[in-house]
């Protein structure tokens, strides 16, 4: 039998080894707080408006410890402006509160440092207007855009969207800083020109909306109402070449049911697809004439001369074989209005291989 007291010594080693096996729940305090709790991660605040921010100093198992001392600083202190609230006392000072303001459009980030530890909260000031450089066009009727510059915060992506005058522009091309458009309507001059879905250059693309306001060049109101290309004979004129880029922008309604653009090929035949696009229920046909206006030009597809492009299809396209350095007219024709009493439409061109 063993000796009582070799059993003794048997438990004890065995306590003692579970002793050593077991983590006291409380060793995670022993080190003070571990992290900073920010009830925020980032804030979006137009020019002027200001947002609290809460911060709470933590350890691991959700304990929180006194922020009183908190210090708050700001990157760029011109654009977000970070001041700690003194004006309430926090019981137990249990966390801090400072208030950020956005002073100018922009992003910075905002430090909170207390306990040794330090956090940050993404802010971004958002312009209140869009005031980049709106450029419009003199001279040519045909073929001219407007052109928008972005700022050095507000640019545009793929999303972003143009009215003027309440009617959506027609975006001829865009890239981050510049973006281009016809105007789809005429438009008094001062008539509002809308930018949607902007975005803070190389930082988020957000959905924003601005306003800004330019006088529309003349040109842009002529361009689908000028009492010109409602006759043949003093049809707008044109180079083709300069149509592979920009689009003829135009409208038509009961009283005008015709529209006449005449445009002269350049030194070389080429064969050419014309599209025509509309955003209503109408139908609109489109014919090549000739120079006068009086015939019609036989298409690379079959069917008469109006019909050439199909029925009710939106968008239409045709297709023809032109001389070289011949003038031509295109007549975009309504077949029906549908329920619009105006209908603005598009024809756009490619030069076929």
């Amino acid at each position: 039998m063993k000796h009582l007291s070799s059993i003794v010594l048997a438990v004890a080693l065995m306590a003692a080894g579970a002793t050593a096996c077991f983590k006291d729940p409380t060793s995670s305090l022993r080190n003070g707080p571990s992290r900073i709790q920010l009830d925020r991660s980032s804030v979006f605040l137009s020019v002027g408006d200001s947002i609290a921010v809460n911060a709470e100093a933590k350890d691991a198992a959700g304990n929180t410890f006194g922020a009183g001392d908190a210090v708050w600083t700001s990157s760029a202190p011109t654009v977000i402006a970070v001041r700690r609230d003194t004006s309430v006392t926090i019981p137990g000072d249990a966390f801090s509160r400072a208030f950020l303001r956005a002073a100018a459009p922009g992003l910075s980030w905002v430090y909170v440092t207390t306990h040794g530890l330090t956090d940050s909260v993404q802010a971004y000031g958002l312009p209140q207007t869009f005031s980049g450089a709106i450029t419009t066009p003199a001279g040519s009727m045909m073929g001219d855009t407007i052109s928008i510059a972005a700022t050095s915060v507000l640019g545009f992506t793929s999303a972003t969207t143009v009215t003027i005058g309440g009617t959506a522009a027609y975006i001829i091309s865009q890239t981050p800083t510049l973006i281009k458009v016809m105007a789809a309507e005429p438009a008094a001059a001062g008539s509002a020109v809308v930018l949607g879905h902007l975005q803070m250059l190389g930082v988020i693309d957000l959905s924003l909306t601005a306003d800004t306001h330019i006088g529309v060049a003349a040109t842009i109101r002529a361009n689908g109402w000028s009492p010109a290309n409602q006759d043949p004979a003093t049809a707008p004129a044109f180079n083709l070449v300069d149509l592979y880029t920009s689009p003829i922008i135009g409208v038509v309604t009961a009283a005008v049911p015709d529209n006449y653009w005449k445009f002269t090929t350049p030194a070389t035949a080429d064969s050419v697809e014309f599209t025509v696009e509309w955003g209503t229920d109408a139908d609109i046909d489109v014919a090549i004439l000739n120079a006068t206006g009086t015939a019609c030009i036989s298409a690379l597809l079959p069917g008469s001369c109006y019909s050439t492009m199909g029925s009710s299809a939106n968008p239409e396209v045709g297709r023809w074989r032109l001389a070289a350095a011949t003038t031509y007219v295109i007549n975009p024709e309504v077949y029906t209005l549908g329920a619009a009493a105006a209908v603005t439409y598009k024809i756009t061109f490619r030069k076929l291989n």
